[in-house]
Order: C-alpha cells, then sequence, then structure tokens
C-alpha cells in the first residue's frame, strides 16, 4: 500500500486533507462532482440562434449534477428530485444547449475559472449560466427545450446537442 501512496504523489495524484463543502457529492485527484439545488436564473442566447426571443430573461432550472475534470472540462445533468443526490439518485439528461448527451459542455463563449479545484466551483456554475448558448448541436434539434418554459427536464424530441467546436 505504501508503494502506491508513493507512486501516487509522484505522479502528482496526491491531494491535501481538505473540508468539503456540504454539495460536494464526489471529489478525486482527477475530478470533482457537486449538486445546485433548483432555481430561477437568467439564461443568454446567440441573437442567432433560435433562442434570441428568449435571450436575457429568467426562467426555472432543475437540480443539477456539474462534474469538472482535471483536463478543464464540465459536464452537467439533472437530477429528478431538488435534494443533495445519493448513489443511487435517478438523474436526467441537462435541458441545455451546448450539451451533448453524455453531459459535454461546449465551453464556447463560457468564460472558465483557472482552477478545477473547490474554490472555483461556483465560478463554474456561473460562467455556464452567464454563457452564450448558442447551439442545439444536431440536425435533428433545433427546438427550445421544454424546460425553459419550467415544464420539464429533457428536450421535446428527446435528443441532445453535440459541440460543433
Amino acid at each position: 500500500m505504501e508503494f502506491l501512496r508513493t507512486l501516487a504523489r509522484g505522479l502528482g495524484l496526491g491531494m491535501a486533507p481538505e473540508i468539503l463543502p456540504e454539495t460536494v457529492v464526489m471529489r478525486t485527484a482527477e475530478m470533482t462532482a457537486w449538486w445546485v439545488p433548483a432555481t430561477v436564473r437568467p439564461m443568454f442566447f446567440s441573437e442567432t440562434s433560435d433562442g434570441k426571443t428568449l435571450n436575457g430573461k429568467s426562467y426555472p432550472h432543475p437540480p443539477l449534477v456539474f462534474v469538472v475534470d482535471g483536463e478543464h472540462r464540465l459536464s452537467v445533468r439533472a437530477l429528478l428530485e431538488d435534494r443533495r443526490p445519493a448513489p443511487r439518485s435517478a438523474i436526467a439528461i441537462a435541458p441545455y444547449w451546448n450539451v451533448n448527451q453524455a453531459g459535454e459542455v461546449c465551453l464556447g463563449s463560457m468564460v472558465t475559472p483557472r482552477s478545477a479545484g473547490l474554490a472555483g466551483l461556483g465560478q463554474w456554475v456561473e460562467g455556464f449560466f452567464q454563457s452564450e448558448f448558442t447551439h442545439a448541436g444536431t440536425s435533428r434539434s433545433r427546438a427550445i427545450p421544454k424546460a425553459i418554459s419550467g415544464s420539464g427536464v429533457t428536450w421535446p424530441d428527446g435528443k441532445r446537442p453535440r459541440c460543433s467546436g
């Protein structure tokens, strides 16, 4: 066991002990997952997108789980219940443009924090919502997500966008 600890430290995979915020649901040397409760927030859409008439208005959002990794990649999923997820909590595809079926976020215009550490988690969420939602990402779905009207957490045709960039 000591060999593995020494090897991990040598590879830069060690983590300093820290007290985790209640919102963090998992943390490893490679990634952090955290949740945010349902809330109402503004959304921003590109002036050239189908969402331009919705730009800057506030909409209800489901509870979400975000994951950021050491490669500076962000993913998001929706929770079906507005509470801290447990190991068996149900998740759904997050109802947002710029997010593919795997939950990976196309960062596009998003301002990302320099750190993937605990101190930057709120900045990741704010960056996500303050970015411009530009594309549904697939030729099959250019519709506005139903969740914008507060009626659900899926897209009208059940398809999810892909990052085109």
